[in-house]
C-alpha cells in the first residue's frame, strides 16, 4: 500500500527507483496481467527527458537475450551497439590473469554488447509506458516503509 501524495493504493509489487533496475523488474513482472506494480521514483522520469551522458553499458548475451524476451530491447539498439569481442581480466597487482582475446563464445558470436545507457533507458522507459499494470508515482521521495505480517505499507512525502 502506498500512502501520500495524494496517494492511498494498494499494488501487489512496489519498485522504488526508475532506472535500469527499476524498469526492467517492473516489465519482467508485468508479463503477468494480474500484477499491479508501482515504479515510484524521486525524478519525473515519465515527463522528463533523460540527457544523453555519454555512457554505456556492456551487456552479456544472456541479459540481452532476456531483455529481447520481454521486448525492453530491439534489433535496431543492438545494430546501433558494438560487440564485445574480447576480455581480459585482471586483478591488482596479480601476474594472473584470463584472457579471451580475439575469441568468440561457443556459439561463435560475440561475448555481449557495449550499448549506450542513453539508448537502453529510452528502450526500457518506452517499453514500460505501453503497459497498462504499471503506475508510476513520481517525482515523490519515499519517507518509510513498514513491514506488517499481511501488507507492506510505503509513506510518500507529497
Amino acid at each position: 500500500m502506498i500512502e501520500g501524495s495524494a496517494c492511498d493504493k494498494f499494488f501487489d509489487i512496489i519498485i522504488v527507483g526508475g532506472s535500469f533496475s527499476g524498469l526492467t523488474t517492473a516489465i519482467s513482472m508485468a508479463i503477468d496481467k494480474k500484477i499491479k506494480i508501482a515504479v515510484i521514483d524521486k525524478q519525473d522520469f515519465v515527463n522528463k527527458e533523460r540527457s544523453n551522458d555519454g555512457k554505456a553499458l556492456a551487456i552479456s548475451n544472456h541479459s540481452i537475450d532476456f531483455l529481447k524476451k520481454i521486448s525492453a530491447i530491439d534489433d535496431q539498439l543492438l545494430e546501433n551497439s558494438a560487440p564485445i569481442l574480447d576480455i581480459k581480466i585482471t586483478y591488482n597487482q596479480s601476474p594472473i590473469t584470463l584472457d579471451f582475446i580475439g575469441s568468440k563464445n561457443s556459439n561463435n558470436q560475440a561475448f555481449g554488447f557495449i550499448i549506450s545507457s542513453f539508448d537502453l533507458y529510452n528502450q526500457l522507459k518506452k517499453r514500460a509506458l505501453k503497459l497498462d499494470n504499471i503506475e508510476f508515482i513520481c517525482p515523490v521521495f519515499y519517507q518509510k516503509i513498514d513491514f506488517l505480517p499481511n501488507l507492506n505499507r510505503v509513506y510518500l512525502d507529497n
